[in-house]
């Protein structure tokens, strides 16, 4: 008895996720993810939330809330480069501004 040709649980998710148009969400989680790891401690410690605008206008805005303004400051002068970086580690322009609160 032949066995049936099998698939990868990843390719199967992954094309569940393309059917459903649950792609962009995904991304944003991943970018949302990596943003997080990129920051260094004492910085990632004042960030309240992360967060993408809904409104489809304004697709891959993205917020970084912050409790101080140090860090406010801090991030402002790593804006593009973490943009650019977080971009490239998801493989998609996912964040095509980003934005301190």
């Amino acid at each position: 008895m032949k066995r049936p040709a099998t698939e990868n649980v990843a390719d199967v998710l992954q094309a569940l996720a393309r059917q459903y148009g649950w792609e962009d969400r995904l991304d944003e989680e991943k970018a949302r993810q990596i943003l997080l790891d990129l920051l260094d401690a004492p910085t990632r410690a004042h960030v309240l939330s992360v967060r993408f605008d809904k409104n489809p206008a304004r697709r891959g805005v993205c917020y970084l809330q912050t409790d101080s303004a140090a860090a406010r400051q801090n991030l402002s002068f790593h804006l593009e480069n973490l943009k650019g970086e977080v971009n490239r580690l998801v493989g998609a322009d996912v964040i095509s501004s980003l934005r301190l609160v």
